[in-house]
């Protein structure tokens, strides 16, 4: 016997019967090729005796677990507790001639699938016995049964990717960012997620890419001023951890919201640019882009830190929390609070 790539074994067994019975009392086992294909044509007694099949699905118990009429275009699907598939063709009002087969598949557990519930499709074959689709299957005579093998596989394992905090910490899920023209320009949520602030992109490569460096690496790198502290970053990310953590001691809050809300308070909305040539130049009021916001805000911030810091006893970590949690208050004891009112004061003089 050929096995067959989902079934184990499969056998179809008919015969003969003369008498007022519903099932064949003689059989005869007919092995399937590896096509599928047997020399039982019961297409043919279909159209002698012109009826219908009634179907009984079992497990390998004997347990009935649905009956079904097929014909050439009805398909019906049944979910077996056990993967033990028995079908015996029943033949209600037939008195004289009948032919019954049955066929029983027991599939291997090689796809990992359980016992249980493992569905089945039974259909009724057209004049010829094929075996086609996308579905691996098995045709015998008039009666196809397929298996869903989308079903019979397990699911492809999803690797459930942890969620990402920063300084494995701090999540970026909960934060908002409340200002709508400043959502595409701090990164911070999603793809910007980072557990450190220190990805070693080239943001400076392209024109507006800096935009997509994630939000807490673009103060870090700005904490990096003025000359003698170029370069050193690991340096400027234990200043920005620990200012993290005082945030979070004094204020309770997700730093990255203080640092969010900071720049959103801190960045001048209007500005005042240079307008004329040579001696006749004045000064006009302008609206300051999205961009220049977030930069500008950035700079303030860290500027307004290193200033508090010099020749202080406070660290300069402290002064960094400090700083941010009294910008995103809005309070005047921020040194980029204090910066931002001036400059708009200053462009509304010159509107």
């Amino acid at each position: 016997m050929t096995s067959l790539k989902p079934f184990s074994a499969l056998v179809l067994v008919f015969g003969l019967v003369l008498a007022n019975t519903h099932k064949c009392s003689q059989e005869k086992a007919v092995t399937c090729d590896s096509s599928g294909n047997t020399s039982l044509d019961t297409h043919a007694w279909y159209e002698q005796y012109n009826e219908e099949c009634h179907w009984t699905i079992k497990d390998k118990d004997g347990t009935v677990i649905c009956e079904l009429t097929p014909s050439p275009n009805t398909k019906v699907q049944c979910t077996l507790p056990e993967i033990h598939l028995s079908i015996n063709c029943v033949i209600p009002q037939r008195v004289d001639n009948c032919i019954c087969y049955k066929l029983e598949t027991k599939a291997p557990y090689s796809y990992g699938a359980t016992r249980n519930h493992v569905p089945w499709e039974v259909t009724g074959c057209s004049s010829r016995s094929r075996c086609e689709g996308p579905f691996l299957s098995v045709c015998c005579g008039c009666v196809e049964i397929r298996h869903l093998m989308a079903d019979w596989e397990t699911a492809p394992a999803v690797a459930e990717t942890p969620e990402i905090k920063l300084f494995g910490k701090w999540s970026t899920d909960d934060v908002q960012i409340n200002d709508i023209s400043l959502q595409d320009y701090i990164a911070v949520k999603e793809k910007y997620a980072k557990y450190l602030p220190h990805s070693g992109g080239r943001y400076a490569a392209k024109r507006f890419r800096k935009a997509q460096c994630p939000i807490v690496e673009r103060l870090t790198n700005s904490m990096m001023m003025h000359g003698r502290n170029n370069g050193k970053k690991l340096m400027t990310v234990r200043i920005v951890k620990h200012a993290f953590e005082i945030i979070h001691l004094l204020t309770g809050e997700n730093p990255l919201q203080v640092l969010v809300n900071a720049i959103i308070n801190s960045g001048p909305r209007e500005d005042s640019t240079r307008i004329g040539r040579a001696g006749t130049v004045r000064r006009q009021a302008v609206d300051v882009s999205p961009l220049r916001r977030v930069n500008q805000a950035i700079w303030l911030l860290c500027t307004g830190a290193r200033e508090a810091a010099f020749r202080n006893i406070k660290t300069i970590a402290e002064c960094l929390a400090d700083e941010l949690i009294n910008a995103a208050k809005g309070s005047s004891n921020s040194y980029a609070i204090k910066k931002k009112d001036e400059l708009e004061r200053v462009a509304k003089s010159n509107r």
